[in-house]
């Protein structure tokens, strides 16, 4: 059974990734785990101590964070109907970023979920973001994240963005293998850089995607940039149909530049579409 990690702010934003996702695994039996963390709500001193304003709000917050956990339970349940869908709530006191790389460990979580709201596109202000928090505090499974209030549509071309200087693990893409087998995705590997010819050691990168992704077509599209790489990945994402981006956050890599690099006001890159973050481990 999978099981799927999901965290709410109880927004239709929200509530679209957990549709998405139900939609996206719905022949597969799932345990959704519904999570709100209203610790996130509470203002904590730079010592970890909450005062004693703060601390008589809890109990309210707490009864509201789980009504809503079962209002949001019981909303999925009608719009869905899957008797291979199981959802269980966790109403946690605690914070997001230090509560959930726990609870993958302790339910073994195979997938996060998140959605994210705002004007600007997934890429834009990415650095305090939760889901940034949990890339770097280094969480163990892979983070799907929603923009907006998309329709669900089947991710049949899916996009994975990599310089190719770190070869791939099996555990990396588990993931997207099963993605592409079970909708018969093509795989598109945007390669951003400076040149329109792979190095060796990129070639044998590329051979071994290939060879953990065997019954999928993958074929690889080099993409220049002197600008940021966010617009250069959005440009190509937007004019070739691709229903997901995929990527491993590697420490130290033009993935670490992509999520820290400043946002260009003149530039659009609103991104509608679901972004997959795999584990760097």
């Amino acid at each position: 059974m999978k099981k799927i990690l999901f965290a709410t702010d109880f927004s239709e934003e929200a509530y679209c990734a957990l549709y998405y996702a139900s939609r996206l695994f719905a022949k597969e039996n799932c345990k959704f785990y519904i999570s709100h963390f209203y610790g996130d709500e509470l203002r904590i001193s730079a010592y970890g101590i909450v005062n004693e304003m703060e601390h008589k709000k809890t109990p309210v917050l707490a009864q509201k964070s789980l009504d809503a956990c079962n209002e949001t339970k019981h909303r999925i349940k009608r719009d869905i109907n899957l008797d291979n869908h199981e959802y269980e709530i966790i109403s946690s006191r605690y914070k997001m970023a230090s509560e959930i790389p726990l609870i993958v460990g302790e339910k073994k979580i195979d997938l996060i979920v998140m959605g994210t709201k705002g004007h600007r596109g997934l890429l834009a202000n990415w650095e305090k973001s939760h889901t940034s928090e949990l890339i770097e505090k280094a969480v163990t499974c892979p983070i799907l994240v929603i923009p907006k209030e998309i329709n669900y549509t089947a991710p049949q071309h899916i996009a994975v963005a990599s310089d190719l200087t770190k070869a791939f693990t099996d555990a990396q893409v588990k993931l997207l293998r099963e993605l592409s087998e079970n909708f018969n995705s093509k795989i598109t590997l945007i390669n951003v850089g400076f040149k329109r010819f792979l190095e060796p050691r990129q070639k044998a990168n590329f051979a071994n995607l290939q060879e953990l992704l065997p019954n999928t077509d993958i074929k690889i599209k080099h993409v220049l940039t002197d600008h940021e790489i966010s617009r250069a990945i959005s440009d190509y994402v937007k004019s070739n149909s691709i229903n997901l981006l995929a990527m491993v956050y590697n420490k130290h890599s033009f993935t670490e530049k992509l999520f820290r690099e400043p946002v260009v006001k003149n530039i659009d890159i609103h991104l509608g579409f679901p972004f997959l973050v795999l584990p760097e481990k």
